[in-house]
């Protein structure tokens, strides 16, 4: 059922991005990308930000992008990445399921899976200290630094 709307927001994409950025407005688009990127810990800046990123993308875009998602496999690439690799995650991210994430790095040959906690989809932007601390001491182990 998904694919047949994705097809339909395509066709009447210049008619949704007009009704979004009303929407925009009266909240309802900042209420929606803090339900489904964050955990509450966000500014308000940060929410805004995020926000207007998805309004300004075109619906019709975001629809094909989401119609390739639905397709795309790289499981058989994974095994085949040579070079360490950090996968970051937000403990309460519920736009990426966490098998997906524990898949990724288990398949991926010198992968380490780092969660952030708390943070969502939008963790890398909620939890920026927590992300940049944990890259610079993945990047420390990996390049021999003393942390």
């Amino acid at each position: 059922m998904l694919e047949p709307l994705l097809h339909v927001a395509i066709g009447l994409s210049p008619l949704l991005w007009l009704t979004s950025w009303l929407s925009y407005l009266n909240g309802f688009p900042l209420l929606t990308t803090e339900i489904s990127g964050f955990t509450g810990r966000e500014t308000r800046g940060q929410l805004n930000f995020s926000t207007l990123i998805g309004l300004k993308a075109s619906p019709g875009i975001l629809a094909r992008g989401t119609l390739a998602m639905l397709k795309f496999d790289e499981t058989n690439t994974l095994p085949q990445i040579s070079v360490p690799t950090l996968v970051v995650v937000g403990k309460s991210d519920i736009a990426t399921r966490p098998f997906a994430n524990q898949r990724i790095s288990q398949a991926v040959p010198q992968a380490e899976l780092a969660v952030l906690s708390p943070g969502g989809h939008m963790g890398l932007m909620e939890r920026n200290q927590q992300f940049a601390e944990i890259v610079r001491a993945f990047s420390a182990a990996r390049l021999g630094l003393k942390t």
